[in-house]
């Protein structure tokens, strides 16, 4: 959607070419909020159509297979995605621009979820939780935090991730977020301060759940798919 071309490499989850420089990002964000039914979302959307017409003469299966949300990423992810490593520089050297980056991210997410609602059939609890990957999460999106929850400071997450998924996050009357790899000391701390209904480990193994628990149960925080 924001200008990025994607391939598949041998038996990889697609990879993103990066942006050239930051002259090319800069371009991206003076075009603004793309229109979601375009490349790769119009894509997902007729993905979705397809699956809703084949599973309408099944009617049993159509009950019990959700159609669920795309794989929508978080905003720091997204744009970890389309710079690169260079992101890491960025957020000392060009913190300005990488701002006006996260707020059109954030706006295509939000606009391109809710387009994406009326084909969709994984709302639960009259849309208070839905399904993704083989579970119930809360809320009606599940924001992946991988990138900022592995290789930027508390400092650095609480000014370039978390208000913005906070803001996703508060757009769908809460949500869960996910994110891979080890806990960090401050991780708990910096995600109950948004509004967060579920948590979910990529990597459960890593987390010493019994003794580190207590902010998330304070919150009333669940933890999703742990151990599993």
């Amino acid at each position: 959607l924001l200008g990025c071309t994607c391939k598949l490499v041998m038996d990889n989850m697609p990879w993103v070419d990066h942006l050239p420089d930051m002259d090319a990002l800069k371009t991206i964000i003076d075009r603004g909020v793309p229109n979601p039914d375009a490349a790769l979302g119009r894509q997902a959307r007729e993905c979705l159509e397809y699956y809703a017409e084949t599973l309408a003469h099944y009617p049993k299966c159509a009950r019990y297979i959700r159609l669920t949300q795309p794989d929508l990423q978080g905003p720091f992810d997204i744009l970890h995605l389309m710079l690169g490593n260079e992101v890491f520089y960025a957020v000392y050297d060009e913190p300005e621009l990488l701002h006006q980056a996260l707020d059109l991210i954030t706006q295509t997410y939000i606009r391109y979820r809710r387009f994406i609602a009326p084909y969709l059939t994984s709302d639960a609890d009259g849309g208070r939780k839905c399904y993704v990957h083989r579970a119930i999460y809360g809320g009606q999106v599940v924001i992946k935090d991988d990138t900022a929850t592995a290789n930027i400071s508390e400092e650095m997450y609480a000014e370039f991730a978390a208000p913005y998924n906070a803001r996703i996050l508060q757009a769908f009357g809460g949500g869960s977020l996910h994110f891979c790899g080890p806990r960090k000391e401050w991780h708990y701390r910096q995600m109950i301060a948004q509004p967060l209904t579920c948590l979910n480990f990529g990597n459960a193994n890593m987390h010493d759940f019994e003794n580190h628990h207590q902010p998330l149960d304070a919150r009333g925080v669940c933890v999703v798919g742990f151990g599993e």
